[in-house]
């Protein structure tokens, strides 16, 4: 489950609960519609409940952009309030987000240490700016300064090329061995690198991505001879 806000919405949500002009019972509720979703994601059953009780074949979470959608609605309310903290809370708050970052390097390889120290970096900024209220031009110069290194950190040109090599190297294992089977033969592949396989290698399968379908169509398509590929949680 992919849950994202920016920096800045996750700025603006922590400076949400220590905001004095908002109500305590606001605050409790969201905290709650907050623990609502968190235990959606943490225990299978009140997922399986957000999907009909029936679990999608993968993309699980799939209430995950609702939970994305109430975040950045309690940073719009903070945002509009425009409420400033004292150094006394800021300094742990970056603090502890400062040691979350340096968790985070050890437990997920996926996460690069650049990536890792951008995000502490306009984490800082972030907290200064809206603080000393610096003005929305400077926010909105660096809100978009964000978004390029993230695009740039996400599509880099040296991903693409790992990609692209690993679909030339793919074609030359794999097509060449279908195209020396000759004759008519049933072909089915397992979509490793797109949902249409076939296009990849030009030829003719059943290359179907639905993860609405329940396991019974699955099964039917491997009973009558298709390779098929069923992952839930």
């Amino acid at each position: 489950v992919c849950i994202y806000i920016s920096v800045l919405g996750l700025v603006l949500l922590i400076k949400y609960f220590f905001n004095e002009t908002i109500c305590m019972k606001e605050k409790i509720l969201s905290f709650i519609v907050i623990l609502i979703f968190a235990s959606s994601i943490t225990f299978e059953f009140f997922n399986l409940v957000w999907h009909g009780f029936s679990f999608p074949n993968g993309y699980n979470y799939r209430f995950s952009f609702v939970f994305c959608l109430f975040f950045c609605y309690l940073a719009c309310r903070q945002y509009s309030c425009n409420h400033k903290l004292s150094l006394i809370f800021m300094i742990p708050i970056i603090l502890l987000f400062g040691f979350i970052c340096t968790y985070l390097k050890g437990r997920y390889v996926y996460l690069s240490d650049n990536s890792i120290n951008m995000t502490f970096m306009f984490f800082v900024l972030y907290f200064i700016l809206l603080n000393f209220n610096k003005g929305k031009l400077i926010l909105a110069v660096l809100v978009l300064l964000e978004i390029i290194i993230n695009f740039n950190m996400t599509f880099s040109t040296a991903k693409r090329l790992d990609y692209d090599n690993y679909v030339y190297s793919y074609r030359d294992s794999i097509c060449d061995k279908i195209y020396s089977f000759g004759g008519n033969y049933r072909v089915s592949m397992q979509n490793i690198i797109s949902s249409d396989d076939g296009f990849l290698c030009n030829i003719k399968d059943v290359g179907v991505t639905l993860t609405t379908n329940n396991k019974l169509y699955y099964q039917f398509m491997h009973n009558i001879g298709y390779s098929v590929t069923y992952s839930t949680i």
